[in-house]
């Protein structure tokens, strides 16, 4: 459904890779092409100009060793050989006169005499042109003895022949090129756009409802695949979110009903009553106690949010931490004493850290609130802080129902509580936000068993 509406926008984008790639190649193979047929060219040409060299060289040092007229009889009995190997062979005198011209038949029709007039200088070369303005003849031209001049050239036709033939097959050669550079750079730019089709069809799942949606996951390690990998971390993130999102709101509202419910009930209680001044202060005070918890709640939803976002404000100054911990317990030591309980204060070692205070107590407080909370009467709570490697730990146990391991993993959570909690009163954001402050301080916070029977909670802070 999804993959063939979502592969019209990536087929575009593998057809305009494939056409770069294939323009890319095609580049390269013109100028790979166009500088072989230039060596190929000056190859060629250095080696006719080298044989029309040799020739002349032949008759100058002939010329040298003879007389004038000795040389140019030589030359006329070398008239049929010559023009056999096409060999363009000229003297011209001193007067302008030409004693020999031999001229082979790939010459036979450029109007020699006249073009020819003048002669060239010595050691020049010159090409001449046919009709059609193709090279037909070149000649290099020696100076004789006497003032003479000896012009001796030859036809580029093989040359030009071969070099024809090799740009014939290098356009031969082009069109299966330019095919295989297509299918090869469609196959290459498919394969690697494959993890991007994916994720546009992914992302139309999601659109379309359909929040299970993954991008699915191949066997490479490029970037596209790691893009892909993080991509679907990031929806599991998201999905685990919106899951805790809808969580948290039926926790709000079941939550929130019970102070409403009084709130209410102690309005119209008060309202349906006697006019007394004691009862309508009763119940402003009911009002207040009810107002301020759901109070609390949310100014604690607002810090969890801002340490969720990473904005959570601390205003660090040296603290003493086991001074912190200890007038946190003396204050919860009269809660424990009227529910018949037992808190201990292990050892507290004296510890010096750049913390917040302020978020310090709360997250002591919090912790000893959960652990009297969910611990019956006669039952015992310890506390300690004790240094641990470069920091400090606190540990806070308790002979309560302890915590099972499929729930100390979420007990950090916002708003989780668990089964055994839910007889009890309680928002289900304490733990999560001694969670939040922690990590805000750099440390980690963890559920274990506790050798007293409950749960121990463990706080590890950076010093």
């Amino acid at each position: 459904m999804f993959s063939r509406s979502s592969s019209r926008p990536a087929l575009g984008t593998v057809w305009r890779l494939t056409l770069w790639y294939a323009a890319a190649l095609g580049l390269c193979l013109a100028l790979f092409s166009g500088l072989a047929y230039y060596l190929l060219a000056q190859a060629l040409l250095a080696s006719d100009r080298q044989v029309i060299l040799d020739k002349a060289s032949e008759y100058l040092l002939s010329g040298q060793r003879g007389r004038l007229e000795a040389f140019l009889t030589e030359i006329r009995l070398q008239r049929a050989v010559e023009e056999r190997a096409g060999f363009f062979v000229r003297v011209v005198g001193p007067n302008g006169d030409t004693p020999v011209l031999i001229v082979p038949q790939e010459a036979a029709g450029l109007d020699l005499e006249r073009r020819l007039s003048p002669p060239a200088p010595p050691d020049t070369w010159q090409v001449l042109s046919d009709r059609r303005g193709r090279p037909a003849l070149e000649l290099a031209t020696q100076a004789l003895p006497g003032g003479y001049l000896l012009q001796v050239g030859r036809s580029p036709a093989a040359r030009l022949k071969v070099l024809r033939h090799f740009r014939t097959a290098l356009l031969i050669a082009a069109l299966p090129a330019l095919l295989l550079a297509l299918a090869g750079g469609w196959l290459l730019a498919a394969r690697s756009l494959a993890p991007l089709r994916h994720l546009v069809a992914t992302v139309r799942g999601i659109d379309a409802g359909d929040l299970s949606a993954r991008v699915p996951l191949g066997q490479g390690e490029g970037e596209l695949e790691e893009l892909a990998r993080r991509f679907n971390l990031m929806l599991e993130k998201i999905a685990r979110l919106v899951g805790g999102m809808a969580q948290a709101l039926d926790n709000v509202a079941h939550d929130l009903r019970t102070p409403l419910a009084r709130l209410r009930m102690t309005v119209e209680t008060a309202l349906q009553g006697p006019e007394s001044p004691t009862a309508l202060k009763e119940a402003l005070a009911d009002c207040a106690e009810e107002s301020e918890r759901v109070v609390r709640m949310l100014n604690q939803l607002l810090d969890l949010s801002e340490a969720s976002t990473g904005i959570l404000r601390l205003d660090r100054a040296p603290t003493d931490l086991g001074a912190l911990v200890a007038d946190v317990a003396e204050l919860y030591a009269y809660v424990a004493e009227e529910k018949g309980q037992t808190l201990e204060l292990g050892g507290v070692t004296p510890v010096t850290a750049a913390v917040d205070p302020g978020r310090l107590r709360q997250v002591v407080a919090n912790l000893l609130d959960n652990a009297l909370k969910y611990t019956p009467a006669g039952g015992r709570v310890a506390l300690a802080l004790e240094p641990a490697g470069d920091g400090v730990r606190l540990c806070v146990d308790d002979s309560g129902p302890g915590i099972t391991p499929e729930e100390r993993g979420r007990v950090f959570e916002r708003l989780y509580r668990g089964d055994k909690s839910r007889g009890q009163r309680g928002m289900g954001l304490g733990l999560s936000l001694v969670k939040a402050v922690v990590e805000a301080h750099g440390g980690r916070v963890e559920a274990q068993d506790s050798p007293l029977g409950g749960a121990r909670l463990t706080v590890w802070l950076p010093v």
